[in-house]
C-alpha cells in the first residue's frame, strides 16, 4: 500500500522486518507501520516518502526519519527547557574589552602608570688614607727604622713620600702611622714625644732627625780623612785596572763631597787626585 496523504499526527512509513533485509520483495508486498508523534509543533510541513526499489535504500530512508525524529524532539526540549546560562560581567570583561579595544585600534597608545620603585641603597664603606698604606714588612713599605744615623733621614723622606701617594691629610693620621715602621725603641721615643701627644707631624719629624744625629750624615766626611787617604794610596802600588777604578770611585765619592760642602775648591779637586798617584805612574799617564 503506498503513502499518498498523511496527517498532522501520524506518519506512514515501510517498515522493514528481519526478512525484509535478507530476501528483496515487490513493494506492494511490504508492510505498513505507523508512528504516533505527539507533538505537532516538530512538523511543520508536509514529507513524502518515496518508496524504496531495494533493501539498501529502505534502511538509509528509515535512519534518516529516525534520526530527523531524535533531532526535533531534541530541538523541542531544549526550547521547552533551556538551559540556564549565566553570564559574568565583573571586572575581567570589562578590562579583556578595554585591551582588545586597545588592540584593535593601533593608533591608540596604551598609557601605563609611571611608578617609580626606589632602589635599595648599597651600604658604602670608604677605607681610611691611614690603612690603605703598605704594612710593615711589604714591597712598598720602608725599610724598619732601628735608630742608625745613616737611614733617618731616608727613612723620613720615604714616609713623607707615602703620605702624599696614600693622600694622608691629617695630623693624627701621619703622626701615628710613623710607628708602623719603627723598631720598639723608637716607637718608644716617638710616642713620650710632646709633638706626638698633641700631634704636629712637621715638629715630630724634625724631632726624630736632630734625636738620631742625622746631621751626622753632613759631616761623615772631614778633611783630615780626604788628605788620609790620598796619602794611603801614594804610598801604595795600584797594579790591576780594578786597583785603579777603585781608587778613581774613592776619591770622586770624598772629594766631591767636600767640594760640595766648600771644604775643597776647583784647584784642590782635581789636584789631590793627581796626587795620590804614585810618581812613576804619573810619569808613564803624562
Amino acid at each position: 500500500m503506498e503513502p499518498t496523504a498523511r496527517d498532522n499526527n501520524i506518519i506512514r512509513i515501510p517498515s522493514l522486518s528481519s526478512t525484509s533485509v535478507n530476501t528483496f520483495q515487490p513493494a506492494s508486498e511490504q508492510e505498513e507501520s505507523t508512528i504516533s508523534v505527539t507533538n505537532t509543533p516538530y512538523w511543520t510541513s508536509i514529507r513524502s516518502i518515496s518508496e524504496p526499489t531495494s533493501p539498501t535504500s529502505d534502511l538509509s530512508v528509515l535512519s534518516d526519519n529516525l534520526s530527523e525524529v531524535s533531532d526535533l524532539e531534541l530541538s523541542s526540549t531544549e526550547s521547552h527547557n533551556p538551559l540556564p546560562t549565566h553570564t559574568y560581567t565583573g571586572p575581567t570583561s570589562t578590562t579583556s574589552n578595554i585591551f582588545q579595544s586597545v588592540l584593535s585600534d593601533p593608533s591608540t597608545n596604551l598609557l601605563l602608570p609611571n611608578i617609580s620603585v626606589p632602589k635599595m641603597s648599597q651600604p658604602t664603606y670608604v677605607i681610611p688614607p691611614l690603612a690603605q698604606m703598605p704594612i710593615r714588612g711589604s714591597k712598598n713599605a720602608p725599610r724598619v727604622f732601628k735608630g742608625n744615623y745613616k737611614h733617618v733621614a731616608p727613612f723620613i723622606n720615604r714616609y713623607n713620600q707615602l703620605l702624599d701617594y696614600y693622600h694622608v691629610v691629617t695630623e693624627v693620621d701621619k703622626c701615628r702611622g710613623i710607628l708602623e715602621y719603627c723598631s720598639w725603641s723608637v716607637k718608644d721615643f716617638i710616642q713620650i714625644n710632646p709633638h706626638y701627644l698633641k700631634p704636629n707631624w712637621e715638629e715630630l719629624q724634625k724631632e726624630i732627625l736632630n734625636a738620631y744625629d742625622a746631621e751626622r750624615m753632613d759631616i761623615r766626611i772631614r778633611p783630615k780623612d780626604f788628605f788620609n787617604f790620598v796619602n794611603q794610596y801614594r804610598q801604595g802600588q795600584i797594579i790591576t785596572l780594578s786597583q785603579w777604578k777603585k781608587y778613581h770611585r774613592e776619591y770622586i765619592a770624598m772629594a766631591g763631597f767636600l767640594k760640595q760642602k766648600n771644604q775643597l775648591n776647583e784647584l784642590q779637586y782635581h789636584g789631590y787626585f793627581w796626587y795620590g798617584i804614585q810618581n812613576t805612574y804619573e810619569e808613564s799617564l803624562i
